[in-house]
């Protein structure tokens, strides 16, 4: 049994450490030297914090503490080694305090799994995920910039063409500019609901007290150019007393959409919509 411990403890592919109570290293395996550089002899009586980034030599106090109060303990973290070279590698480490009644003390087993190629991968991975929000963000912002310009020409079109149809103009070219203003407005109500996808799904809920006036007029100005909106008659009555505090824009874009609809699905048969 004894030579069967041996041999794991030798070809094991973790590295294996014994500490003592004072934090000195007693015993390390192959793989324990394979992966720090050092040699059986550099890394016996050695103080196990000399090849501890100085960041967690916390850790190890808090290991060699265990000890000294006599405490049998397992548990794990996450520690960063320090090579020869002194390059850094994560180690997750296992520690298994126990005692020795022949010996009569505490002592530590330090069980180490290297992490750094799973960490690289890590960071390689939070690096691209980074970059990749920002271009998100910068594509967000052009799409943002480019649509909100382009209904300004857009909303003077309409207006031009609403201007166009008063007058006295041939059957022909009227049908023609029927065609130029649906193809507008598709273009328009296009551009609209991209800003609002991009308002919706970037921009944080930011809560505030809400102007209803404020809020309608604005909505109503925004879609006086939508076909039909001249057959419908308006009211705004509002009379709660309460105030409402919410997010303007996601309220904007529903009451838009409110009004929107009611413009387009009108029924074109009766003389009084409202």
């Amino acid at each position: 049994m004894k030579n069967r411990f041996l041999q794991l403890f030798e070809n094991s592919p973790s590295g294996i450490a014994f500490i003592n109570e004072k934090g000195i290293i007693q015993e390390v395996n192959p793989r324990y030297c394979q992966l720090l550089d050092y040699t059986p002899e550099e890394l016996l009586n050695k103080e196990l914090k000399t090849i501890i980034h100085p960041d967690d030599h916390d850790k190890v106090a808090e290991m060699v503490h265990l000890m000294q109060i006599h405490e049998t303990k397992k548990y794990e973290n996450e520690k960063r080694y320090l090579k020869r070279s002194g390059q850094v590698i994560w180690g997750l480490q296992n520690v298994s305090i126990q005692y020795d009644e022949r010996l009569a003390l505490y002592y530590a087993i330090e069980v180490v799994t290297d992490l750094s190629e799973q960490k690289a991968t890590t960071q390689a991975l939070e690096t691209a995920l980074s970059e990749l929000k920002e271009r998100n963000f910068e594509l967000d912002q052009f799409v943002y910039r480019t649509s909100h310009d382009l209904r300004s020409p857009l909303t003077t079109i309409l207006g031009l063409i609403n201007l166009i149809k008063i007058e006295n103009i041939p059957k022909a070219i009227g049908e023609y500019i029927f065609l130029v203003e649906n193809r507008v407005l598709k273009l328009d109500n296009f551009l609209q609901l991209m800003l609002n996808y991009l308002k919706n799904t970037r921009l944080e809920v930011a809560h505030k007290l809400i102007d209803f006036n404020y809020l309608i007029k604005d909505c109503l100005e925004d879609l006086e150019y939508v076909k039909g909106f001249d057959k419908v008659k308006v009211t705004c009555n509002l009379t709660a007393s309460d105030q409402l505090y919410s997010d303007e824009l996601r309220l904007r874009i529903i009451f838009q959409n409110l009004i929107s609809n009611a413009i387009k699905y009108q029924d074109v048969y009766e003389k009084n919509s409202f």
